[in-house]
């Protein structure tokens, strides 16, 4: 309720909406006061009625996100096809050069000038495939799996990287539920976001990967104690070629995010306590 010095009285806010932390999760919730007035229209009193917002706003995240995903997969696919061709071009002038010319002179710079031409030719090709790779649809093959048998799987590729770093990895659940995806793309995927957390994480950080089955929805969760994502990062750190990592190229959550989103599957980041980041993976069940 605002006074207002003017009149010297108070005035009701019809609706307002705010953020705030309940359990150490982050809620979104709206505010609409309306005032009961007698007949006199004396203010008796106020009715405030409160809705919890964060579904409806996670699944508008997600939209953007998808969208933001798609109109990222059809600007690569452009840019891809329009420099294929010259780079194509530029490399077979490059072989060329080097099998059908000889120098007069300095044969030995001529040589290194060349093989650096092809090799970034070679490299230029190899950007522009993986983004033809990530704009193109998948093809899901889905099918009936157990999950205590695929999550051991990736537990496994995980560990001795975990020993060799002095991290704590640890699967939470061996529980054997009967989960319908696709699960090589998944495995690449939860690949890509375990990755993520074990450069996170220090000496002695560590990592856990959890999942259970809460109604129609399999959920997923990899947990870190590392230096955490900032809120402008959260926002961005999906988007190709988007990283924070000195030598990363910002391509392994883009492609975790499009196969999560082919499975009609959504993915959270929300804050670990007291240090970290949770990725909250939830891929319905039907």
């Amino acid at each position: 309720i605002a006074f207002d010095k003017k009149n010297m009285r108070f005035e009701a806010i019809k609706y307002f909406e705010r953020t705030v932390e309940l359990d150490n999760l982050k809620k979104y919730l709206s505010f609409s006061i309306s005032a009961n007035k007698k007949d006199d229209k004396e203010i008796e009193n106020f009715i405030i009625v409160m809705k919890d917002l964060t579904g409806q706003k996670m699944l508008e995240e997600q939209a953007e996100r998808n969208e933001k995903l798609s109109a990222m997969g059809e600007l690569a696919s452009g840019v891809a096809h329009e420099i294929r061709n010259p780079i194509n071009s530029i490399g077979m002038i490059a072989q060329r050069l080097n099998k059908e010319f000889e120098p007069k002179k300095d044969e030995g710079e001529y040589q290194v000038i060349t093989k650096v031409l092809k090799d970034e030719v070679s490299r230029i090709n190899k950007i522009i495939s993986q983004f033809l790779n990530y704009a193109k649809p998948l093809e899901l093959q889905k099918r009936e799996i157990n999950s205590k048998e695929f999550f051991e799987e990736v537990y496994q590729l995980f560990i001795d990287q975990a020993k060799s770093k002095f991290i704590k990895f640890d699967l939470l659940n061996h529980k054997a539920i009967q989960i319908r995806l696709d699960p090589e793309l998944i495995k690449q995927s939860l690949m890509n976001i375990i990755q993520n957390s074990f450069d996170a994480v220090n000496q002695n950080g560590i990592v856990t990967l959890n999942y259970n089955l809460q109604g129609k929805l399999f959920i997923i969760e990899i947990r870190d104690n590392g230096t955490g994502i900032s809120e402008e990062n959260k926002k961005k750190i999906f988007d190709l070629y988007f990283s924070t990592k000195r030598n990363g190229n910002g391509l392994g959550l883009s492609i975790s995010q499009k196969i999560i989103s082919q499975h009609d599957g959504t993915t959270e980041i929300e804050d670990n306590t007291p240090t970290g980041t949770i990725f909250k993976i939830k891929i319905p069940q039907q």
